[in-house]
């Protein structure tokens, strides 16, 4: 099973628009399943958080020795 990820939007007749390169990749007639990612305002309040701590982790054992690989 081949997967292609891409970005797509709902047109006003609720029908997705299928980005040209894609739909060059798809024959007619060939069973598929679809997966369904919707973005919301809690998705970009999640992933902050996740970039916080991973800094936070990150730095917690960070000492003066470390300062050598900031010129690099």
């Amino acid at each position: 099973m081949k997967s292609y990820a891409f970005e797509l939007k709902v047109n006003p007749d609720g029908q997705l628009d299928v980005p040209d390169e894609l739909l060059q990749l798809l024959h007619g007639n060939v069973p598929m399943r679809v997966i369904t990612l919707v973005d919301d305002e809690t998705d970009a309040a999640e992933e902050a958080d996740w970039k916080r701590l991973s800094l936070e982790k990150f730095f917690v054992d960070y000492s003066d020795a470390d300062a050598i690989y900031d010129t690099i």
